[in-house]
């Protein structure tokens, strides 16, 4: 089965934002910027903005010298424009600001740059994420987009999205690619909502990165999540057992709608899973 043909809604046609978000953002760094770093409870050892908001982090790549790191970045916070933000360390402790590397201005991620993932390859870095539109009623859309950089890990985005809308079965809620090699082919992960609004992780694969085949769901069973709307920001890990050598698959995602455990005083309460698969033998064993 094949995703669906890139298009552009008629949501997503609307969706082109007038105003100049990066000036915007800019004006707002440049007013504000110098007074929160100068705050003494600005974090000291922690990834922080230099203004705004920080959620998710996406894109965590190594280039060999350098740690890259991207995160969702609201600069006109409480206002929920989601940008992608960059910074770099050598240690993992003393990050340096880059400057934004996604803005939300273009028809397919108008309402949101969203969480995603990045690798490396041949000279440079690929970077995958989820493009948010809204139109006035609300309505959402979700467009999985692909930016490519150098060896700078600067991102352009190349459009058309990747995959347009969600596969058959699937709400909007259609989100957070995660993107690996194994066995000799590439692998899509995407956080998912089914039609009967329970959560799910779909799986696509590729052998050029550029044309994505969709080939199912993960089976994740268990009673406790059955009640879930929505898995978000998964990530599949293949990890080798020390002592017996043997190759785990191990899937980290974020449940949404988890009824939570013991006393908690939150009224918003988030989760995150770790599924740790049955062992296998290692793929070079004979």
């Amino acid at each position: 089965m094949s995703p669906k043909k890139t298009k552009t809604s008629k949501n997503a046609s609307k969706a082109r934002p007038e105003r100049d978000l990066a000036l915007e953002a800019q004006d707002v760094l440049d007013t504000f910027g110098a007074a929160v770093r100068s705050d003494r409870d600005y974090p000291a050892l922690h990834l922080a903005p230099p203004v705004g908001r920080l959620n998710d982090p996406n894109g965590l790549v190594y280039d060999g010298h350098n740690y890259h790191a991207f995160y969702q970045y609201s600069p006109l916070h409480p206002e929920r424009k989601v940008y992608w933000r960059h910074a770099m360390s050598t240690n993992l402790v003393d990050w340096k600001d880059v400057g934004t590397a996604l803005v939300p201005n273009t028809r397919y991620d108008s309402h949101g740059c969203y969480s995603g993932s990045g690798i490396r390859v041949k000279g440079g870095f690929e970077f995958f994420y989820t493009g948010n539109v809204k139109d006035s009623k609300n309505k959402r859309e979700a467009y999985q987009i692909l930016a490519t950089a150098g060896k700078d890990a600067s991102p352009v985005r190349q459009l058309p999205p990747l995959i347009s809308g969600p596969h058959d079965g699937y709400t909007a809620h259609y989100r957070d690619p995660h993107v690996f090699e194994r066995d000799g082919k590439w692998w899509m992960v995407i956080g998912a909502q089914r039609k009967d609004k329970t959560g799910a992780v779909v799986v696509y694969t590729s052998k050029d990165r550029r044309d994505w085949k969709f080939k199912g769901e993960l089976g994740i069973k268990a009673k406790e999540l059955e009640k879930c709307y929505m898995f978000e920001c998964p990530s599949l890990l293949q990890l080798r057992d020390e002592v017996t050598g043997e190759m785990r698959d191990v899937l980290i995602f974020s449940p949404q709608g988890l009824k939570p455990m013991g006393r908690s005083t939150s009224t918003s309460t988030r989760a995150v899973i770790l599924w740790v698969s049955s062992t296998r033998k290692p793929s070079n064993s004979r």
